[in-house]
């Protein structure tokens, strides 16, 4: 079950580089758009690491609290996915990948979920962080490769706030299911 939960965690963070991708009006230039993907993916998936390097440094200090600490953070998680769902759906996109310094911040703004999820992996040892970090890289760039190629229609946007809720719930029930058996 453990892997099953990992492996839904990992989709759950690459469906965050989705919304920005629809709301990038791409065109033809083909190359700016291997230049966004390149750089949002890249930084989720560094503030994913950074994220693990932090909570291998300093977690440790609050192990006794590791069920409420993970059962929290993964609650407040899905709390906000669920919120910027709502966002989607009214197309209240507000990230962008038009420039090199929008990209920036967009990744960033998107890896900070990947950043807190990347702490929380401290508490979970069996799981191959290398492999979590390979499998974010792909999901990540096969979600937004499509994306950055999708028009802005109320259909899209709809189809996008269904994945968001998703991932919503599989932190909601990741962080249920830690509570009791962490």
């Amino acid at each position: 079950m453990n892997w099953l939960l990992h492996a839904l965690i990992i989709f759950a963070l690459a469906i965050h580089v989705i919304p920005p991708g629809i709301n990038t009006n791409v065109g033809a230039d083909r190359l700016k758009a291997i230049i966004a993907t390149v750089i949002v993916v890249v930084i989720q998936v560094m503030m994913f690491g950074l994220g693990k390097l932090t909570g291998n440094a300093f977690l440790h200090l609050i192990d006794s609290w590791g069920k409420g600490v993970v059962f929290v953070i993964f609650f407040i998680i899905s709390v906000r996915m669920a919120m910027e769902a709502f966002k989607i759906r009214k197309g209240e996109i507000n990230l962008s990948l038009d420039n090199p310094r929008l990209m920036v911040l967009t990744g960033v703004a998107q890896g900070t979920n990947a950043f807190v999820t990347g702490m929380m992996f401290y508490y979970f040892p069996l799981v191959k962080f290398q492999t979590s970090m390979i499998a974010l890289l792909m999901l990540s760039t096969f979600m937004i490769m499509p994306a950055i190629y999708t028009e802005k229609k109320k259909s899209n946007l709809t189809f996008v706030t269904l994945l968001y809720m998703i991932g919503s719930l599989v932190f909601a029930f990741s962080s249920i299911y830690f509570l009791f058996t962490l």
